[in-house]
């Protein structure tokens, strides 16, 4: 099983600077990266509940076979986890 840190497999050369908030899409995973994901049996997302991973589950619904997921997600799991959480 392969994990895949947020990444944007289309940038273009302004997306490839560092942004105020912290290293730029490019910078945290590269196109190795993807393919990677793209050639694992199972694939898996750590959900961190933030902006960032909303974004990629997101992308990923909307073209699951552009990440190499199959259409059913029979092959892909999402991760989350709620630390210090109360009822």
């Amino acid at each position: 099983m392969t994990s895949l840190t947020l990444f944007d497999p289309d940038l273009d050369e302004a997306s490839l600077t560092t942004s105020p908030g912290g290293a730029a899409p490019a910078e945290v995973a590269s196109a190795e990266a993807l393919q990677s994901f793209r050639a694992t049996k199972h694939k898996s997302l750590n959900f961190g509940l933030g902006v960032d991973s909303t974004a990629l589950v997101l992308a990923i619904i909307d073209d699951p076979t552009a990440f190499g997921i199959a259409e059913d997600f029979s092959d892909f799991s999402i991760v989350t986890a709620m630390t210090g959480f109360v009822l």
